[in-house]
């Protein structure tokens, strides 16, 4: 009998299996990538989706008032009036430091909707409570943005979610411009949204931003998921905030 010798691939063979390879890899990627977004999308919705529950809680407790309006007298801590991001998320250990920081607000505040989605403030840093309760307040597709200084928008200032505030207002109670919802919503009541399904309540962070990064859950259609005052979310595309009102929102 003959010794037949083992017969390996040949180049030619080895360089078309590399070729087909190749050609899946390409053809599946795009749909990972996008299959990856749509699970970040709905993940983002999912925390929007909670941290509006956590509003519904607190404004029970609350007699139906969103927060609190600034005054445009006093520039303490507590009486500045709600920021676009302290209504809640991470307390301590927040990068920013730029003018509209000028208190340390980022970092010393005890933000009211924390205990609503299970998470223990500690005023005194010493015993920080060990929760992933947080991560709420935590976009997936938040990584890191030019405008938040090259890192993600929830270690920036603490949440990935913009509230519907007009920065930290100096409107106070008594003024008429308060029923206007576009000027914000804090020191508001709930009650009196006049819109609820076409008012923003929170909304991703990169809307605010989309002219100069792009969008978290795609990176060619100006789009961000926006909870509205009546608690249901949508990705939402297009929104102009330029003007005070649009065709289709209030902020």
């Amino acid at each position: 009998m003959r010794n037949r010798s083992k017969r390996g691939f040949t180049l030619v063979e080895l360089l078309v299996v590399i070729g087909i390879i190749a050609v899946l890899i390409g053809i599946l990627l795009p749909a990972l990538n996008k299959a990856r977004r749509s699970a970040a999308t709905t993940s983002c919705a999912s925390n929007l989706r909670q941290i509006a529950n956590a509003l519904n809680m607190y404004v029970i407790d609350t007699k139906g008032k969103v927060f609190w309006r600034g005054s445009p007298t006093n520039p303490d801590i507590n009486s500045a009036g709600m920021d676009w991001y302290i209504y809640g998320g991470r307390e301590k250990g927040n990068l920013y430091g730029g003018s509209a920081n000028p208190l340390g607000w980022f970092n010393s505040w005890s933000r009211p909707l924390n205990p609503y989605v299970g998470y223990k403030s500690d005023p005194t840093n010493l015993n920080p409570a060990p929760s992933r309760a947080l991560e709420a307040f935590h976009c997936p597709a938040d990584t890191n943005n030019s405008w938040s200084e090259g890192t993600s928008c929830y270690e920036w200032v603490g949440t990935s979610y913009q509230f519907n505030a007009n920065g930290t207002p100096g409107i106070p109670d008594t003024s008429p411009i308060k029923q206007m919802p576009y000027t914000g919503l804090d020191g508001f009541k709930i009650t009196n949204v006049r819109r609820p399904d076409k008012t923003i309540m929170f909304m991703d962070g990169c809307l605010n931003y989309l002219g100069t990064s792009p969008s978290w859950h795609d990176p060619k259609r100006k789009v961000g998921n926006v909870c509205f005052a009546d608690s249901h979310v949508v990705l939402a595309e297009n929104i102009d905030f330029n003007t005070p009102e649009t065709s289709d929102y209030k902020w």
